[in-house]
């Protein structure tokens, strides 16, 4: 393998940039909803950033502040720390 080749990631569904400010709870927790906001969104998923902790495998139910009449599901499929926050990767369900 040439080390020039081209190594993009290769996803099912183009990441588009999305910046909304979103509320969470993890499901199964009894807990108020988090804060948080959203970086990036497909059709598959969505990347958000948090002050909370997200942990791969957890299954979040959020609501964008905008239109908060709809419920989404998500697991979370990685999380890292970013500075004082979290940043996550979601997959839709």
């Amino acid at each position: 393998m040439l080390l020039t080749e081209d190594k993009r990631e290769k996803r099912r569904y183009e990441r588009k940039p999305h910046d909304a400010s979103l509320e969470y709870f993890r499901a199964g927790r009894s807990e108020s909803m988090l804060p948080a906001a959203s970086i990036d969104i497909s059709e598959e998923g969505i990347g958000l950033v948090s002050d909370c902790p997200l942990e791969p495998g957890q299954v979040i139910i959020f609501k964008s502040k905008e239109n908060p009449s709809i419920l989404k599901l998500a697991i979370v499929q990685w999380s890292m720390k970013a500075g004082d926050k979290y940043r996550a990767g979601l997959m839709f369900i």
